[in-house]
């Protein structure tokens, strides 16, 4: 019996090995996608001397737009594989209006029991300052990298969103159901709005930035911006190394800041959930205003003098130096700790 059961383990090692072998050492379902799909290989150019403004749209083709290395024309690829027949209906719609050139990827429409489709649009542009970049795609995901614009406005209704590199005075990504990151970015008003997804931001400058999920956490480092409006409702709020006039609410998770020092005054609210703040440094100037429900307050820095405390530490006013910059807290049912 353990023979025969050798003999089988070993037949079916030498089928494996054959099959890994004549597939070019692919896994049975990327055996199968392979089998089942065609190659998409679709390549455009586009002279963009007078073009100022790009619209971009497409149902559930990734979209991928950088920096190119030519100097006036615009280079689309769409590239990937599909099943045959989505292969072979695939192709990129474009229409020039004055300064604008709108482009679309479109597929045949209607339901098949068998559709597949990874293929992704990428759009190198000539390195020059656009009036203004719009993408908008349904079930994809959209990629900016490199990109200097007046403004920039991305949409994905079921996928990611990802901005790097970007120069914008108004830059706006909005996801429904999906997640958005943005990283080196400057602009005057930077906008971020996740309807079910996290927002990570990092390494951004602006005038005033805003971000803000229903349902997902926040994380944003190295900031400089004159206002900074945060608000999560089902999910929590990471900063740090930053600086910016603050104000940041969470309904239901934490809220924690990490910081060097607070310049600017900061407003942090939590309905249900703790907020942290720590500071490399003790303050030199800073007035805290705490009040709480069923939590309480801590002060660890040194320094701090305190002039109301209620007795189950669930209110504290006070201040080190001065007190000129305003840290002011609320928690529902949450504590409150500054170290």
């Amino acid at each position: 019996m353990k023979r025969s059961l050798g003999i089988i383990l070993v037949i079916i090692g030498i089928i494996g090995l054959t099959y890994v072998i004549g597939t070019g050492g692919k896994s049975p379902v990327e055996g199968l996608v392979s089998f089942m799909t065609d190659e998409v290989n679709q390549e455009y150019a586009f002279d963009m001397n007078q073009i100022e403004n790009l619209n971009i749209e497409s149902r559930s083709i990734n979209v991928k737009i950088e920096k190119g290395s030519g100097t006036s024309q615009a280079i689309v690829k769409l590239e990937g594989v599909a099943t045959p027949s989505i292969a072979k209906s695939l192709k990129l719609d474009s229409k020039q209006s004055g300064n604008m050139l709108q482009l679309e990827a479109s597929l045949e429409d209607g339901w098949k029991i068998i559709q597949i489709v990874n293929v992704s649009m990428t759009i190198e542009l000539p390195e020059k300052q656009w009036n203004a970049l719009d993408v908008k795609v349904g079930s994809s995901n959209i990629n900016v990298n490199d990109v200097a614009t007046g403004r920039i406005q991305t949409y994905a209704g079921s996928g990611n969103v990802s901005i790097i590199g970007a120069t914008a005075d108004n830059l706006d990504a909005k996801t429904g159901s999906g997640n958005i990151k943005a990283e080196s970015v400057t602009g005057s008003h930077m906008t971020l709005k996740a309807g079910s997804g996290n927002i990570k931001l990092n390494r951004a400058e602006g005038k005033h930035i805003e971000a803000i999920t229903s349902s997902g956490n926040i994380s944003i480092e190295e900031y400089l911006a004159d206002t900074m409006n945060i608000r999560a409702i089902s999910g929590g709020i990471d900063l740090s190394d930053g600086f910016a006039e603050l104000t940041a609410k969470a309904t239901s998770g934490n809220i924690k800041l990490d910081a060097e020092q607070l310049r600017y005054d900061t407003k942090l609210e939590a309905s249900s959930g703790n907020i942290t703040v720590e500071l490399e440094q003790d303050p030199e100037s800073l007035s805290v205003d705490y009040m709480g429900g069923s939590g309480v307050g801590k002060v660890k820095k040194n320094g701090f003098t305190v002039s109301e405390m209620t007795t189950d530490k669930d209110a504290i006013k006070g201040m080190f130096g001065d007190g000129k910059v305003l840290l002011y807290a609320r928690t529902s049912s949450g504590n409150f700790t500054l170290k």
